[in-house]
């Protein structure tokens, strides 16, 4: 969908809201919406009208009450494009641990003493977790 001709959220929570048969913009219609989403009335209201952005809490709230994933209410209220959500659930996953090399590298260990000394560190943590040694546990004198 084009996100420039996409509907206010306003617009879009009138809809949906018809949609799961309420029928706004009766005032006691509105006030059941509230109470059933949990949203206070003056918060629906301005929802319902464009008036300022909507918080976080009132769009989980809608997510929850509608049974529609958070990340469509996002879009819908601006926060998020398709795109964004596309790119999130894109992402490979990370299929390998970070090696201690790489470790060393994000944080800034570049001498190659200091280096050889961590890595035989991780190395022996290594070892005594394979075999179960657990020499390495202090205790308090």
């Amino acid at each position: 969908m084009d996100e420039t001709k996409r509907p206010t959220f306003g617009q879009w929570l009138l809809d949906r809201a018809r949609r799961a048969g309420y029928q706004i913009p009766d005032r006691g219609e509105q006030a059941r919406l509230a109470r059933d989403s949990g949203i206070v009335s003056p918060t629906l209201t301005r929802l319902l009208a464009d008036s300022g952005t909507p918080s976080i809490d009132s769009l989980q709230a809608l997510a929850a009450f509608f049974g529609d994933p958070l990340s469509e209410i996002l879009i819908h209220a601006g926060w998020l494009t398709h795109d964004d959500v596309d790119r999130v659930r894109t992402r490979p996953a990370v299929a390998r641990p970070i090696t201690p090399d790489e470790a060393l590298d994000e944080l800034g260990i570049t001498d190659p003493g200091d280096r050889r000394i961590v890595e035989a560190v991780i190395d022996t943590v290594k070892r005594n977790r394979a075999t179960g040694d657990a020499s390495d546990e202090r205790t308090a004198d």
